[in-house]
């Protein structure tokens, strides 16, 4: 009796979102909150290694560099001027605001793209909530494009949902779509997975239907989008007299030997399937066949284009670099809420087969967590092989044992959606709050003592190098780099980095420099298995300045 009251309840909130624009508002801003909780930039502390360097690129246009002159990274600006402006607002902390609100906003208006396209007002929310949790329990950071960008996919989600209920070109709906593609498009282009699948969907839908001017307006709408966001950042660059830079370092890298691995399909496979994304997908296809009723009915072409797009589109986006990073598995998270939502609209109205498999797929989710460990790091293909393979097997063991013996009927459908719309806000609360208190720190004593001494004997105006593939110091210590080549080591652009960073040292010296001690260890130990360059950078910190602590060496005062 008390879980039915409850589910009452939580049913009767959910209804006066669904009519309360407020109170949708608020509850998504809520939603978004139990997941950017874990971001370390709340409180002051340092994201995962991109991150850290987006934020403090970030901090630095805020406070009147130059991008691609002061600061060089192989990102597209975007990501820069989002952590500018959040900055500006609000220092790190509004860097995380920023994130949140966005998060939010999207939130809002993925669910009412799903309900256009007329799935049930539990199955909305709850496709968003599981969509929520998987990014937070598996692969959120904090202030990673792909995180970004599941924001903006979500925002223009309810603009392309709009079109299609409409079933032409509707401006108020197209110009969000357009003007997040723009955004997006300036920060990863292959991020913008579910633009492409939604515009190339539409199109290919209106095509078929003899639309072609509704096609045309589309077409433009998404070129309008991406010249009305680009083409100020391009004059800005042009003006700075930086624009070669800006073309090699937000898109010119890529191609060529500078990053990457090369075009890979089989790379580009396995976010589809680490998400579950393709377990779900025939399923999602078939119920549209032999489920859809009323409103999913009349959209069921359109539906069908974007699923298959969908997982074109993924594959391409996933297959670019050739690396294999779990955050790259992002990208796909802005496609699950719609397959999510068919599936569990279907479960509310009985169909036998939608539970067990979304039971499979959350099983698929656990093994390579229970069974297996699970890598911030790179990861080899035959690893990713053997997991999936595993889970998979796992999963269509348990969806054909859920489908023959244990048929849930549409009530206990309902009833397993309470439980989920209660159980999992409450988990990713408790994770997101176990991260938030612990995430981001100073790696060991030692570095706090390290960050302490920075910010003690230095000033917000100094600035700052690490030697070594530590962004997250900038942060913690809060001051700018001393030279602009901010990116990895596994960037090759064709020219002697560590030469040019010897010279940006020389000419303009940072208060303090910090060397990896690994790094350091291995030159005193034995100078030559370094290169040349590396040699000089190395010799000259331990020769001009003074080692205040393992690995932190302070600017030497003259005539000391």
């Amino acid at each position: 009796m008390k879980q039915m009251q409850r589910g009452s309840r939580l049913t009767g909130l959910l209804s006066q979102a669904d009519q309360q624009g407020g109170l949708r508002g608020w509850l998504c801003l809520l939603l978004a909150a139990l997941l950017t909780l874990q971001n370390p930039l709340w409180y002051g502390m340092a994201p995962a290694f991109d991150a850290s360097l987006f934020a403090v690129m970030g901090k630095m246009w805020a406070d009147g560099s130059v991008l691609y002159r002061d600061m060089l990274d192989i990102k597209g600006p975007m990501i820069f001027a989002l952590d500018a402006l959040g900055y500006r607002l609000g220092g790190f902390a509004g860097m995380a605001a920023l994130e949140t609100l966005l998060l939010a906003l999207g939130l809002s208006s993925a669910y009412r793209g799903l309900r256009r396209l007329g799935c049930s007002l539990a199955a909305s929310w709850l496709a968003l909530l599981a969509t929520l949790a998987l990014c937070g329990f598996r692969y959120y950071y904090g202030n990673m494009t792909e995180e970004w960008s599941l924001a903006l996919a979500l925002l223009a989600f309810g603009g392309f949902a709009g079109q299609l209920q409409a079933g032409r070109f509707v401006l108020a709906q197209a110009w969000l779509p357009a003007l997040t593609l723009g955004l997006v498009f300036m920060m990863r282009p292959n991020n913008a997975v579910l633009w492409a699948a939604w515009y190339a969907g539409l199109g290919c839908l209106w095509l078929g239907q003899g639309a072609w001017r509704q096609v045309c307006w589309l077409a433009l709408s998404a070129l309008a989008g991406l010249l009305l966001v680009a083409l100020p950042l391009l004059a800005y660059f042009w003006q700075q007299g930086v624009w070669d830079n800006f073309l090699f370092y937000a898109y010119g890298v890529f191609f060529g030997h500078s990053y990457g691995s090369g075009f890979s399909l089989a790379v580009g496979l396995v976010g589809l399937l680490r998400t579950g994304w393709l377990l779900l997908l025939p399923w999602a296809v078939w119920g549209l066949f032999s489920q859809a009723r009323g409103e999913l009915l009349r959209l069921r072409a359109g539906l069908l284009w974007v699923l298959l797009w969908s997982a074109l589109a993924g594959l391409v986006a996933n297959s670019v670099s050739g690396h294999v990073y779990d955050h790259y598995d992002e990208l796909i998270l802005p496609l699950l809420p719609l397959s999510l939502a068919l599936l569990l609209h279907w479960a509310g109205q009985g169909w036998r087969w939608a539970w067990p498999v979304l039971g499979g797929w959350g099983l698929f989710l656990l093994i390579p967590h229970t069974l297996f460990d699970w890598t911030r790091f790179e990861w080899p293909l035959d690893k990713v092989a053997l997991q999936m393979g595993v889970a998979l097997g796992g999963a269509l063991l348990l969806i054909l044992a859920g489908w023959r013996w244990l048929p849930v009927g549409a009530h206990g459908a309902q009833r397993l959606m309470v439980v989920m719309a209660c159980v999992l806000p409450i988990c990713l609360t408790g994770y997101s709050a176990y991260l938030a208190a612990t995430a981001g720190r100073p790696f060991n004593a030692t570095t706090w003592q390290q960050v302490q001494q920075i910010r003690a004997e230095s000033s917000p105006s100094d600035t700052l190098w690490v030697e070594g593939t530590m962004p997250q110091f900038y942060v913690w210590s809060e001051r700018a780099a001393a030279t602009p080549y901010l990116f990895f080591d596994n960037v090759t652009p064709g020219y002697d980095v560590k030469a040019k960073v010897l010279a940006a040292l020389q000419a303009k010296p940072p208060a303090f420099i910090l060397v990896r001690g690994k790094k350091l260890a291995r030159f005193r130990a034995d100078p030559h298995a370094y290169s040349t360059s590396q040699q000089a950078l190395l010799a000259y910190i331990v020769t001009t300045y003074d080692e205040v602590q393992p690995g932190l060496f302070r600017r030497r005062e003259s005539g000391s």
